[in-house]
């Protein structure tokens, strides 16, 4: 039997990712316990966390400029995948842990 103990964990890469999360006021890890969501769960708002920060650390990567503003449109254009949608909305609306999927959903850099 798997324990329920413990976290995944994600982590922007020392050096230039975790430049850009400072740029664009984005936490550099995240945490999500399994006691709390479930081992899948847990790995699917990982690898959210992962797909959503790569997206946006891309775009920024390809203009060159540190000081780049993301455009309306490039904050709003992330895809989530299929199962993530489906996961979403299977979670109760007010069900603890709620909270932590709907920040997620939301997350997009923030301009300086």
């Amino acid at each position: 039997m798997a324990s329920d103990k413990g976290a995944i964990c994600t982590e922007a890469k020392v050096g230039v990712p975790r430049e850009f999360c400072r740029l664009y006021s984005l936490r550099q890890t995240a945490q999500f316990a399994i006691s709390k969501f479930g081992h899948v769960n847990a790995m699917e708002l990982s690898l959210e966390w992962c797909r959503r920060m790569q997206h946006f650390f891309d775009i920024w990567r390809l203009q060159g400029s540190k000081s780049y503003i993301f455009s309306a449109d490039e904050l709003g254009s992330y895809v989530a995948q299929p199962s993530w949608t489906s996961l979403c909305a299977s979670i109760p609306m007010g069900s603890g842990g709620r909270e932590r999927f709907d920040f997620l959903s939301a997350l997009r850099p923030v301009n300086p």
